[in-house]
């Protein structure tokens, strides 16, 4: 059954024409999530050697809890990269500036509710000893939410044969990871660790959103600023959502009153 499809396959020749550059795309790719790894874990290393053990464990929360927001911006960037692959430039373009603005709305309003819901939760969740890892969320937030559209906007530079611009950032703020580790942790603690993670975050997302702006050729408005169109969608799931209540509460008191006067009707 297959024998027509792999008729070929183990050609040289015809496979030497994407081998290679397949190969170099890859290895730009891969180089950037080996630096961008080593920025997200190399502070747990540091604070390790400077600090006592139950400051890891502190941190190491609220960098779990903090890195909560990267849900959706993952499931957006993992969406976005084969539709700009195969998209025509123009729609590709407008499509990317559409989930941006909308990654960064709904990113806001979770930190948000992160930065204020958070004081109260994980003492309740995990008790009273885990107080110090609310002040790491609290300074981790701002990064992580700015690293939210760094994370889509490499999604799309990749999309478009441009995936060297992340490896080439992610070496940079590896870089200044290091160098704000070792300055800030062993003079602040886990506060010293969430500041320098944060601001290296925000300089990651600085330098792929400058990048992305000049490869889509927009503006800033354009690509991070919300439109009133943008809401149209929100308003159309908010009156499908409405209208399934009101069915199901319809329904509901329907088998309600049915029961009541169903004794009635046996006697």
């Amino acid at each position: 059954m297959l024998r027509k499809q792999l008729r070929g396959f183990w050609s040289i020749k015809s496979a030497s024409a994407h081998l290679m550059p397949t190969l170099k795309y890859g290895l730009r790719g891969q180089i950037g999530n080996l630096a961008t790894f080593f920025t997200y874990r190399l502070d747990v290393f540091v604070i390790n050697y400077f600090l006592p053990l139950a400051q890891l464990g502190y941190y190491a929360l609220g960098v779990t809890i903090s890195e909560a927001l990267w849900q959706f911006p993952s499931a957006a960037a993992y969406a976005l990269f084969p539709r700009t692959a195969r998209t025509e430039s123009l729609a590709s373009t407008r499509f990317s500036c559409l989930v941006m603005r909308q990654v960064l709305l709904v990113t806001c309003i979770c930190g948000l509710l992160l930065a204020v819901t958070c004081p109260l939760v994980v003492p309740l969740v995990f008790g009273a000893r885990f107080v110090p890892s609310v002040s790491v969320v609290l300074l981790l937030v701002p990064g992580t939410m700015a690293l939210s559209l760094a994370k889509v906007g490499c999604s799309d530079l990749a999309g478009r044969g441009k995936n060297g611009y992340s490896s080439i950032f992610a070496l940079v703020c590896l870089g200044l990871t290091v160098a704000l580790d070792l300055l800030l942790i062993p003079r602040w603690g886990i506060h010293g660790a969430a500041a320098a993670s944060s601001l290296a975050y925000f300089i990651d997302a600085a330098m792929v959103l400058m990048a992305l702006r000049f490869e889509l050729r927009v503006t800033w408005k354009d690509l991070l600023l919300p439109l009133a169109s943008d809401f149209d969608s929100y308003r159309a799931v908010w009156r499908r959502v409405l209208a399934l209540i009101i069915s199901s509460c319809r329904s509901e008191s329907e088998r309600s009153s049915k029961g009541d006067f169903s004794p009635l009707r046996s006697h």
